[in-house]
């Protein structure tokens, strides 16, 4: 009895194994650096807050210019919060088109942003893979550098 079971549990055992890829692929992960400019408002706005210097700044078709890892051109659209002169809260999305982004190719690619993080939203052709955090840092107010960590899944 105990011989059957010792059998059973070695053919169960080999099953599982069999079963269990040996290495398990992981993703491969990438660190995307560089600058963005932001060259303009495009359609947007400013709403002032009577006479405060608070007021918000939508952004609607804004040009804007990323170099280094992801490098291409595209817009953003969203709103900013100025109070006193600086940058209180940012919340929007950038839409870059045919950019080149180092080890993976070209493609659209959508950013969410929010303050200084940065997220991948989706992309198309050899970026709708990829999946990433960041966060970007004020050089100037149309300056700013990026750091985004991207995962290429398979």
């Amino acid at each position: 009895m105990n011989r059957k079971l010792l059998v059973v549990f070695v053919a169960l055992m080999a099953v599982v194994m069999l079963a269990t890829p040996v290495f398990a692929e992981k993703p491969n992960t990438l660190t995307l650096t560089g600058t963005l400019f932001i060259l303009g408002q495009g359609d947007g706005d400013e709403i002032y807050a009577g006479e405060s210097d608070n007021h918000l700044l939508k952004l609607r078709n804004s040009p804007d210019l990323w170099t280094g890892d992801i490098s291409g051109s595209g817009i953003a659209d969203g709103n900013w919060l100025i109070k006193g002169g600086s940058l209180a809260v940012a919340v929007g999305t950038y839409y870059l088109e045919d950019v080149t982004v180092a080890g993976v190719g070209t493609g659209d690619l959508t950013l969410g942003y929010r303050g200084l993080d940065l997220w991948v939203k989706s992309g198309s052709d050899d970026l709708r893979s990829i999946r990433g955090r960041g966060t970007v840092t004020p050089v100037t107010f149309i300056k700013y550098t990026y750091e985004l960590v991207i995962q290429i899944n398979p």
